[in-house]
């Protein structure tokens, strides 16, 4: 039962949001991970000295407070994988009104 997990039917798929992304680049450069639980046991492993350093090279303000370093380090990370799981919008279920709902729309043109 610990390796089952619950899905939803849906097809995930996701679109470019970035140049970048158009020409490869995948997003692993940076942390080395799309995994938050694997990221998370990454950074609790870190001392004091190796966190403000992994800060510093995201480009965040090292602070003394442990426990504040390491939220700001996982909200960067969730807003960096939510910029490469875009997901694809879908215009396929667009329907156009009919005839008369756009005859009422037109008459005030």
């Amino acid at each position: 039962m610990k390796n089952k997990k619950q899905i939803d039917g849906k097809l995930e798929t996701t679109e470019p949001s970035s140049l970048s992304q158009l020409w490869g680049e995948t997003g692993l450069e940076k942390y080395k991970t799309f995994n938050i639980d694997e990221y998370t046991t990454q950074i609790n492993g870190l001392n004091k000295s190796d966190l403000d350093s992994h800060a510093h090279g995201l480009g965040l303000i090292p602070v003394e407070n442990r426990q504040l370093l390491v939220k700001r380090l996982l909200d960067a990370f969730r807003q960096h994988i939510g910029q490469f799981r875009r997901p694809k919008s879908s215009t396929k279920g667009v329907k156009l009104p009919n005839k008369k709902v756009m005859d009422i729309l037109a008459e005030g043109r």
